[in-house]
């Protein structure tokens, strides 16, 4: 009963850091200090529960949709390609060759 205890405790002592995680804030490692050491405090840790509901989502490189190869839905239009290609059935000059 006593770890049960320990772990809600925990769970909700590092209840900031997890949102923040979460949502993938910019700012997850000073919410996750600010929690950690202040957190004991319970201002310190409603500053950092208001922070980490109040960041906003980090620009990830690694996620970004907007090049060619990575397209969050194949169906969806692509801007920056000619009609002639932004088409279903597309062809190149060598499958015209091919036919």
């Amino acid at each position: 009963m006593l770890v049960v205890v320990i772990i809600v405790f925990v769970m909700m002592y590092m209840s900031p850091t997890m949102i923040a995680a979460g949502k993938n804030a910019r700012r997850v490692w000073e919410i996750t200090a600010l929690n950690f050491f202040l957190g004991w405090t319970i201002i310190g840790w409603i500053a950092a529960l208001v922070w980490s509901l109040l960041a906003t989502e980090r620009l990830d490189t690694k996620r970004r949709t907007d090049d060619l190869s990575v397209r969050a839905d194949p169906r969806m239009p692509t801007r920056s390609l000619p009609k002639s290609l932004s088409g279903s059935a597309r062809t190149t000059p060598n499958s015209q060759a091919l036919r």
